[in-house]
């Protein structure tokens, strides 16, 4: 009975409480201008990436032929995943999965290159390492504060929440003062 009285009562707040609230979208544009640090987000790309390691063992210019033979398929219009699966040694399945890195977790070179190259740009060889790498970018996410229309619905969220906190102590501190 006590939880059936209590969810009823919330009902009663929430209905009460929430039908005061108003947010305009002038309200949200000066909370998003006000506070552009808890928008800030890490630059990011989606990627393909094929590694052709160079062992010690191995002769590099042998790796690099295979890497250019691999590249010039690609420019001509073969699937970066499948001739990565064909051509490359990453045992993984080189290329097959879209990786979304973040600035600070490649290698500065691969890095230089991901963060460079325009949406469906392929990269020549990058050499460090660990051997030759081709990569494919498919989405690059660059602007360092997430736009007012990505946030939108989030910001609405928080200021409601505010509101209405301050709303329903407003309105229960009535109730205690009539009941008195």
């Amino acid at each position: 009975r006590s939880i059936g009285e209590r969810l009823a009562i919330g009902r009663l707040l929430a209905r009460q409480v929430r039908s005061s609230i108003l947010l305009s979208e002038e309200e949200i544009a000066t909370y998003y201008a006000a506070n552009p640090s808890k928008f800030q987000r890490i630059p990011e790309a989606q990627i393909h990436h094929a590694l052709f390691e160079v062992r010690p063992d191995q002769d590099e210019a042998k790796v690099r032929a295979r890497v250019e033979e691999a590249l010039a398929k690609i420019r001509a219009g073969a699937d970066f995943v499948e001739t990565a699966k064909q051509y490359g040694d990453d045992p993984a399945g080189s290329g097959a999965d879209l990786l979304t890195v973040r600035r600070g977790e490649l290698a500065p070179e691969i890095e230089a290159v991901a963060f460079g190259l325009p949406p469906g740009g392929i990269s020549g060889p990058i050499r460090t390492a660990a051997g030759f790498h081709l990569i494919k970018v498919e989405k690059v996410r660059a602007e360092a504060v997430a736009p007012l229309a990505e946030v939108r619905e989030a910001i609405r969220e928080q200021l409601f929440q505010e509101k209405f906190e301050v709303k329903r102590k407003e309105y229960l501190a009535g109730l205690r003062a009539r009941s008195s």
